[in-house]
Formats: C-alpha cells, sequence, structure tokens
C-alpha cells in the first residue's frame, strides 16, 4: 500500500485523545522522550505519526507524538488510517503480501 500525500495532514495534538488502551504509552522513558525533543525540535518531524480514524490509538509515532506535546507544539503531521488500512500497510511493509 502507497502511502499517498494526501494522506498526510496536519492536526492539533490537543484533537489526540487516547484512549484507555494507550496506557502503555506511559512506559517511554524519559531519555527516550527527550532525545526525540531535540531531534524535532534541530530537524523538524522527519516522519508522521499514524494514528487511528478516531484520533484515539497512535499505531506509530508515540515518540514523536510525546516530543511534539513536551515542547508544546499545537500541531502534528500524521497519517489518519483505518484499522484495515493500517493492517494493510504492514503487511506491505514486512513484505507479507
Amino acid at each position: 500500500m502507497q502511502i499517498k500525500s494526501r494522506n498526510l495532514v496536519s492536526i492539533k495534538i490537543d484533537d489526540i485523545r487516547l484512549d484507555s488502551e494507550a496506557s502503555s504509552i506511559k512506559s517511554y522513558s524519559e531519555k527516550r522522550i527527550n532525545n526525540m525533543a531535540k531531534s524535532l525540535h534541530e530537524k523538524g518531524q522527519l516522519n508522521p505519526v499514524y494514528i487511528n480514524k478516531t484520533l484515539t490509538a497512535i499505531w506509530d509515532g508515540h515518540t514523536r507524538y510525546l516530543a511534539a506535546k513536551r515542547l508544546g507544539w499545537r500541531k502534528i503531521r500524521a497519517v489518519i488510517m483505518s484499522q484495515e488500512e493500517w493492517s494493510l500497510y504492514l503487511s506491505v511493509t514486512s513484505g507479507q503480501l
């Protein structure tokens, strides 16, 4: 599955409302988040966050999200996908198709 640029959007960080299943996000180390925050500050956001359509689950980019939030960013670039699109994306990128 090719991610088309039209799927890349800028969303408000405050619009991301992670559900209770995302509690594992609390396990990310401070060092990892701080390193990402430094990179975001110096280089900007190089890769998007992959998130579901209801903005309640981040599939890829947890550290980017947490670091951007820590830096006080108002928006973050994201690819918003359905569960089916995400599953297909994973199978394509892992070479299973």
